[in-house]
């Protein structure tokens, strides 16, 4: 009876220990996730676009897919790719449209590359005038020239550097909209070819038994449904997110269009001929039209966006991708 009861207990330890290990890998998968749509990019770096989505995707399709998700996961991934796309152009177009506020350092910096780039101009023609009269030139001219062109080489590559200078010091202090524009286009770049060399785990669990490896991988298949669950969750505020966005800009896009139609402008002067009146006007309506042109691109990004969120929440990959039904 005394055996009975310590084979009982000792069962009972294992089992307690087996469930404790559970919960332990539970709670360590769980916290695993990256961060989501709703959140910061979960990516090194210190970039202002959200790459969240494709993280996510990149999350599951590495982990064991079988035949009935792979299209599922695959089409994941697809939005995943598409949605940091329509990031980084928005992105692009933020830096180009709206720049940001130069302080008075970045002023400063922005007047001393101006000045930098017109006297590297400058040494650039001295040089290749000095080139092409130091081709026609022989004897005490031609060394004469040959010096004047080693000065001219040598203060244009002062003039060089005090031009690197002071872009890195202008984009350092948030004045160097072309370097922002540039540097988000390399960052599209390699996130491209991260998304690109994703692969889906095509790899189906396999049909283990015992009770301890069904319980492990009934935890694992949990931890995933939790997973999926909280990325389903993501896609439905980022979805509403975008939609609010969307919607003010429709707003505005309809204000701007009735303000349009209510007032057609000054009258021209008496007298004034046709072709003076069209030079008049043209350079705002250029503008016009450019501010026209930028807010519809935004639209369409914003509907795009929310299109694919809205994917993303109602992929049944997302919901109920391999997970077991708790």
């Amino acid at each position: 009876m005394k055996t009975t009861k310590r084979i009982a207990t000792v069962s009972l330890i294992i089992l307690l220990g087996l469930i404790a290990y559970g919960f332990f890998r539970t709670d360590k998968s769980t916290t695993a996730l990256p961060t989501l749509q709703g959140g910061k990019p979960s990516q090194e770096g210190s970039s202002v676009v959200d790459q969240s989505s494709l993280n996510t995707a990149r999350h599951f399709v590495q982990m064991q897919t079988s035949a009935e998700e792979l299209p599922l996961a695959q089409e994941a991934l697809r939005l995943g790719d598409r949605e940091m796309d329509l990031a980084f152009a928005a992105g692009v177009r933020e830096a180009q449209e709206h720049p940001l506020t130069l302080s008075a350092e970045a002023k400063e910096s922005q007047t001393r590359l101006q000045e930098a780039e017109s006297s590297l101009d400058r040494d650039n023609e001295r040089v290749a005038q000095l080139t092409s009269a130091l081709a026609k030139a022989t004897g005490a001219k031609a060394d004469k020239l040959d010096d004047q062109w080693q000065q001219a080489k040598v203060q244009a590559d002062l003039d060089q550097d005090e031009v690197d200078n002071a872009k890195q010091e202008l984009a350092l202090a948030g004045g160097d909209a072309q370097g922002r524009i540039e540097e988000l286009m390399k960052e599209h770049e390699a996130a491209s070819r991260i998304a690109d060399s994703t692969t889906v785990n095509a790899a189906s669990m396999p049909d283990v038994r015992g009770l301890v490896q069904r319980y492990l991988q009934w935890s694992q298949l949990h931890n995933k449904k939790l997973e999926l669950r909280q990325a389903s969750q993501e896609a439905e505020k980022a979805a509403a997110l975008f939609t609010t966005k969307r919607d003010t800009l429709e707003s505005n896009i309809k204000t701007r269009k009735q303000e349009g139609a209510a007032g057609s402008g000054p009258a021209p002067p008496a007298g004034a001929s046709f072709t003076t009146s069209a030079r008049a006007t043209s350079p705002e309506l250029v503008r016009a039209m450019k501010r026209r042109s930028a807010l519809v691109k935004d639209l369409t990004n914003l509907n795009e966006r929310v299109e694919d969120q809205n994917r993303l929440e109602s992929n049944e990959g997302i919901k109920h991708c391999a997970a077991p039904n708790l």
